[in-house]
């Protein structure tokens, strides 16, 4: 064993980030270890991941992790960890894991920004649709709704049959309601709510014209004008057919409000109708088949 340790160091000292992660890992393992020999360990898996090992980084994001050698470090522990999934992608799964793991440890201390700044990211790696399924349920205890959102939608484009659901909810409880209505009618057509009507579902079984009712109120929630929407004042938007507008002058100042624009809504909106309707075929067919 010690002449095994002895070839590592001697690689390790000429700098070979292998060696270096072996020579680390070996020495932690190693049940005699004392103090002097985790430092040592340590210094040498530093060096293997300034070098660009992304073992030697996992192994690090572990080990401050769970505090072992030095105390919890969350701050270091997240930056190995991202550093691994940046240096190889195979390493994504298991950083990721990680990750999962410092996020909930911030909610765990009611540090919600910085669980928010962790799954924010991990939302455009995931693939695993139970796992997106975990992280909208964090992100809406946060009440970070437009993320939440963003997860359900994607773990509904995998195949979730009831993520769609929770996306109009949330886009719903954060007032896009052109997004909303895309994802609630998705819902409905593709049979996803189960025995009821998905716009019955988030407005309340007591309203049965909800959506009908909210469009109309939608007026209300901007503020700019008083006109009552009935018969041919109601004019709708072209491009998400959900807000509704007394003139067009009423439209334009809603389209370019610096608080509320209706545009970058809208632009959404319409791109994921576009992929809604691809999705609700493959859907249909898979249902068929």
């Amino acid at each position: 064993m010690s002449k095994m340790v002895n070839v590592a160091r001697n690689n390790a000292n000429l700098g070979k980030p292998w060696a270096q992660y072996h020579l680390g890992r070996g020495l932690l393992s190693r049940s005699e270890a004392v103090e002097s020999m985790k430092r040592e360990a340590m210094k040498w898996l530093k060096m293997a991941a300034a070098h660009g090992h992304p073992g030697a980084c996992v192994t690090l994001s572990h080990r401050y992790f769970y505090g072992e050698e030095y105390g919890r470090d969350l701050a270091k522990a997240e930056a190995y960890a991202e550093q691994a999934k940046e240096i190889h992608s195979a390493f994504v799964p298991v950083a990721n894991k990680y990750l999962y793991l410092i996020a909930s440890t911030h909610l765990k201390y009611s540090d919600d920004a910085a669980a928010e700044h962790i799954l924010s990211r991990l939302i455009f790696y995931e693939r695993d649709s139970s796992s997106m399924d975990i992280m909208g349920g964090l992100l809406s205890h946060i009440g970070a709704y437009h993320l939440a959102a963003l997860a359900f939608e994607r773990c509904a484009m995998a195949g979730s049959e009831s993520a769609a659901n929770f996306a109009a909810s949330l886009h719903l409880q954060s007032e896009k309601y052109s997004l909303a209505k895309g994802w609630s009618q998705y819902a409905r057509k593709a049979n996803i709510v189960f025995g009821t009507d998905s716009s019955e579902w988030l407005m309340g079984k007591d309203r049965r014209d909800s959506w009908r009712c909210k469009l109309r109120e939608i007026r209300d929630f901007v503020g700019w004008c008083d006109v009552a929407l009935e018969g041919e004042t109601r004019k709708m938007c072209g491009g998400c057919r959900t807000y509704c507008y007394c003139s067009r002058d009423c439209q334009k100042r809603h389209w370019n409000d610096f608080w509320v624009s209706h545009s970058e809504e809208c632009k959404e909106a319409g791109k994921r109708v576009v992929e809604l309707r691809a999705l609700l075929d493959k859907t249909k067919r898979s249902q068929s088949a």
